[in-house]
């Protein structure tokens, strides 16, 4: 009998031993069976390769692995990220310091280098226009922003010396995301490896991609100065093939958050999670404009700017915020861009239906050019189901007052051909379409970059209009915030006027966050998944 205890002891201490084991797993995990250190972010966003040579991976990888200069806050001021700055008194120097301890994820050290071999990088690859000329697609000239950008004997600093003071300077680097001299000198983002692609310098770094299992991963950067520990061990980007599959997975737990560049949850399901207890909602004010009806100027029909009002006043825009905006949705304004825009004003009307003034412009627009009737082609990308959505009412509400339309649903290739510069050929009559927030903050801001003709890039709207031109100047050459609002507010005017595009409703980003985790930070151009968020996030 003796003989036998002792193995009935060891028995019972491997049995303890392996309850007190599974009870530890289980304590780290959630009921999902997920690390409880593990955040899971869902989208629908199409990525391929995982690395910067794919825009959406570009895009994600700005809240977890490269970083600009400076971010942006809901309530327009602007926060250190990459580097600490200040300005001279006359508002024409900035000088960027590189925060303490910044390296990349392969631990080679961040300095003024990189970020000076950035615009060079953008102002070679990206007609960035920092420190060379630009020529649009009109053969007109377009001087630097900067007349010099000079780095310091230590390497630490930037000074970036501009032409005359831009009220808009940090507002244009928070999308200018620095990239490593050491990686990328002799080489393009197309020409790099997709591991050179994926340095960065950000709170995470990339730890792994499987187009099979449709996984990204990230883990902390140690290299990254962060400020105490990281409540985030692992980042998992899960891949879905569409947003139905999204959001089931959001309602059965399986998700922290969705992500979608420029934009967030649809309202519908953000409120459908929000009533269940499935998520918190954290509405984000931003530039963005979700669904935009542009009309290209210069080819007919749109070329009348009475057929264009005859459709802008035969839309009921409340009736397109109840059946797809938040309850944070504006009705939106004739000047076109949302109030959290830098310059904006609220003197231009809020746009309302209005039937008879719809057919007094259809009549007056007919009459001029000789036709009895108005139908017109309304192009839409066939890949988002909320355009086509939107398509399909617009549809509705413009045949009640004897407008036709016919939709024509494209891929997202060919739609991006027919409607921008960067196809070569701008074809579409009027489009459904959706502006980001840094590109309504480009060239001159309030989303002249979409409306410009001669844009090398976008040009959406086909605007060649000598007073339109006139505006650009003022809003370029602006150097007080004065002069900068005068412009913005004669630019608004100007839409109201004219209406190259119209909102059909302005809205805040919804980001939808699992209940189990809190500290989310908001940025004005990234949502909530972004570098500071990392720093801050903890579970509830």
């Amino acid at each position: 009998m003796s003989k036998t205890k002792p193995k009935r002891i060891s028995l019972f201490a491997a049995l303890l031993f392996a309850v007190a084991l599974i009870a530890t797993l289980f304590a780290a995990c959630n009921k999902n069976g997920r690390a409880k250190d593990e955040f899971v972010i869902g989208t629908s966003a199409v990525i391929t390769s995982a690395d910067r040579s794919d825009y959406n991976f570009d895009q994600l990888s700005a809240g977890l692995t490269q970083q600009a200069l400076v971010a942006r806050n809901t309530d327009g001021t602007y926060s250190p990220l990459l580097a600490e700055f200040s300005e001279s008194e006359d508002g024409r120097d900035i000088t960027f310091t590189v925060r303490e301890g910044m390296s990349w994820d392969d631990g080679v050290p961040v300095t003024a280098e990189d970020i000076l071999f950035t615009l060079n990088y953008v102002d070679s690859h990206e007609s960035g226009n920092w420190l060379r000329d630009v020529t649009d697609t009109a053969g007109a000239l377009t001087p630097s922003k900067l007349l010099s950008a000079d780095v310091s004997a230590d390497g630490r600093s930037i000074t970036f010396r501009y032409r005359e003071a831009d009220v808009r300077a940090l507002a244009d680097l928070t999308s200018v995301r620095v990239m490593p001299r050491h990686i990328y000198e002799g080489k393009t983002v197309e020409t790099a490896s997709a591991a050179e692609n994926r340095v960065g310098c950000g709170v995470y770094r990339f730890e792994s991609y499987s187009r099979e299992a449709g996984t990204i991963t990230f883990l902390p950067n140690e290299h990254y100065p962060a400020e105490g520990e990281l409540a985030v061990k692992r980042v998992t980007v899960r891949l879905f093939s569409s947003d139905s599959a999204l959001q089931l997975a959001m309602r059965n737990g399986e998700l922290d958050t969705v992500w979608k560049y420029s934009g967030g949850a649809e309202p519908a399901f953000a409120e459908k999670l929000r009533s269940e207890g499935k998520a918190e909602v954290i509405a984000v004010a931003t530039d963005n404009l979700p669904a935009v009806l542009a009309f290209n100027t210069s080819f007919s029909p749109f070329d009348d700017a009475d057929l264009r009002k005859a459709v802008v006043y035969a839309i009921d825009y409340a009736r397109f915020g109840a059946l797809f905006a938040s309850a944070s949705a504006q009705t939106p304004h004739a000047g076109f861009v949302p109030p959290t825009t830098l310059g904006y004003t609220a003197d231009t009307p809020t746009l309302a239906r209005d039937p008879d003034l719809a057919r007094a412009h259809l009549q007056a627009g007919l009459a001029r050019k000789g036709w009895s009737s108005l139908s017109f082609t309304l192009s839409v990308n066939a890949d988002n189901e909320l355009h086509v959505s939107y398509a399909k009412t617009l549809k509705l509400q413009l045949e009640e007052v004897g407008i036709g339309v016919d939709i024509k649903a494209m891929t997202k290739n060919d739609f991006q051909a027919s409607t921008t510069n960067s196809g070569g050929n701008v074809t579409h009559q009027a489009c459904i379409i959706g502006y980001t927030s840094n590109g309504m903050k480009m060239m001159g801001g309030l989303g002249t970059i979409y409306m410009d003709g001669t844009h090398p890039v976008q040009g959406v709207s086909q605007v060649f209009d000598e007073d339109f031109d006139g505006i650009l100047d003022k809003l370029s050459s602006a150097s007080t915030s004065e002069e900068y609002a005068a412009a913005a507010a004669e630019c608004q005017k100007w839409y109201a006027e004219n209406f190259p595009a119209v909102a059909l409703f302005w809205d805040a980003q919804l980001q939808v966050v699992s209940p189990g985790w809190t500290g989310f930070v908001t940025d004005a151009d990234f949502g909530i998944v972004n570098m500071r968020t990392w720093q801050t996030l903890r579970r509830a």
